[in-house]
């Protein structure tokens, strides 16, 4: 599930070149801020903040106990334990676990997703709906401007 949402809102911000990693394309010259740092909190929770100091929390709790059922590669943080071997790549550009598994299995999220979970649910909604229908990046970005965001300060 992630890796969808992950690889759609990529291709959108996909420009010149491309970062292949764990079958999940990434932005490698990405619209929105890089991930500057993480750190885990209780109950599957990840606290970080981008270049541009937006903070934001995602919650992976669903996702985790979503695998126990579908044997996803989520299932691999069933444990708080290997859910805190979260790191971040050099580029900024994604996060990944350190987890015993595979690196083609290792579970992996990228920071254009990440950041896409720091804007207000409505706003995030209607990009992601847009993205359901488009990739160009200039109707996103017509999308943000009405409510006076810039991709860049997003």
């Amino acid at each position: 599930m992630l890796c969808d949402v992950e690889y759609a809102f990529s291709q959108l911000l996909l420009k010149d070149f491309q970062d292949v990693h764990h079958d999940c394309i990434y932005a490698s010259g990405m619209k929105f801020p890089a991930l500057h740092n993480i750190r885990t909190l209780p109950n599957f929770r990840l606290w970080m903040r981008f270049a541009d100091n937006t903070e934001t929390i995602v919650d992976f709790s669903n996702d985790i106990t979503n695998s126990m059922t579908t044997n996803s590669i989520m299932r691999s943080l069933a444990t708080p334990e290997a859910f805190a071997r979260v790191r971040i790549a050099a580029s900024g550009g994604y996060i990944w676990w350190d987890v015993d598994v595979p690196p083609t299995e290792r579970p992996d999220a990228s920071s254009d997703w990440l950041y896409l979970q720091s804007l207000p649910p409505a706003l995030r909604q209607e990009i992601e709906t847009l993205l359901e229908q488009t990739t160009d990046w200039n109707a996103i970005t017509q999308v943000l401007n009405k409510r006076n965001i810039s991709a860049d300060d997003a």
